[in-house]
């Protein structure tokens, strides 16, 4: 909410944002802080780590909570997909989940998808959601999730909109 030309921060569907903390004075205590936020946000899964799955596309929000989640569940293997109307010589998507996973030492499932299965997953991804789609990798979530990661592994672990967090967003 902007009130006087300065933003005050309030709860979203349930998210309680940490209260400004002034004694973080620096880029390091700022990250280590926001580090152990999002490492304590995840540690609720503990007792469903047989069921997580995670989505690493090699950025830094994939990157940061894939390693959140090697640390406190051992995982080893995670997911991705990109669109399917790109160059496939040139899917730097695809480059940046492997080069990470090969990082991580982690066995990593690309989800391949065409043209055709695209439009379809857009169709059916509107019908699960009863209304219009904000994003183009609704068709993409909604295939993966369908296909591509195995029912058993029914909670996602992404870093969807974290770019803004992380100040590597430039829109």
């Amino acid at each position: 909410k902007l009130i006087n030309d300065k933003c005050l921060i309030k709860s979203i569907c349930y998210f309680n944002p940490p209260r400004e903390d002034k004694s973080l004075k620096s880029v390091k205590m700022i990250s280590k802080k926001t580090f152990c936020l999002l490492s304590d946000s995840i540690k609720n899964l503990k007792t469903s780590n047989k069921k997580l799955s995670v989505l690493l596309s090699g950025g830094i929000d994939s990157s940061i909570l894939t390693k959140i989640c090697i640390d406190n569940y051992n995982i080893d293997t995670t997911y991705s997909t990109s669109y399917p109307f790109g160059d496939p010589n040139h899917n730097t998507e695809k480059e940046y989940a492997f080069s990470a996973a090969e990082v991580f030492n982690l066995h990593h499932n690309y989800f391949e998808t065409t043209n055709e299965n695209y439009l379809k997953g857009f169709i059916k991804s509107i019908f699960e959601c009863e209304e219009p789609i904000s994003h183009l990798q609704s068709p993409l979530f909604y295939l993966l999730f369908k296909e591509g990661i195995p029912k058993q592994r029914d909670i996602v672990i992404i870093g969807y909109g974290a770019d803004d967090l992380w100040g590597s967003n430039r829109h």
